[in-house]
């Protein structure tokens, strides 16, 4: 529905609220994808606070797929730019 309206923020706002859906339901691949695909839409936006929450989620999921370098890495980014 809400690709139909060009929505690409809302879009996004869905994607990021399903990855954490993904991540509560045990299913990290699928959340990391829907989180990369909101971090994406959002930087494009200019939201930096909505990227800094769906990079968060991102991070968890790779936590949860066992991939504590990358997790670890995003993590740190993120807090990184949340700083700036």
């Amino acid at each position: 529905l809400l690709a139909g309206q060009g929505s690409a923020v809302g879009v996004a706002s869905a994607a990021l609220s399903r990855a954490e859906l993904a991540l509560a339901g045990g299913d990290a691949t699928q959340a990391l994808a829907l989180a990369e695909q909101a971090s994406a839409a959002f930087a494009a936006a200019g939201m930096v606070e909505r990227r800094l929450s769906a990079q968060a989620v991102a991070a968890q999921a790779l936590w949860h797929r066992r991939e504590s370098s990358a997790a670890r890495q995003r993590f740190e980014a993120t807090l990184a730019a949340a700083k700036k």
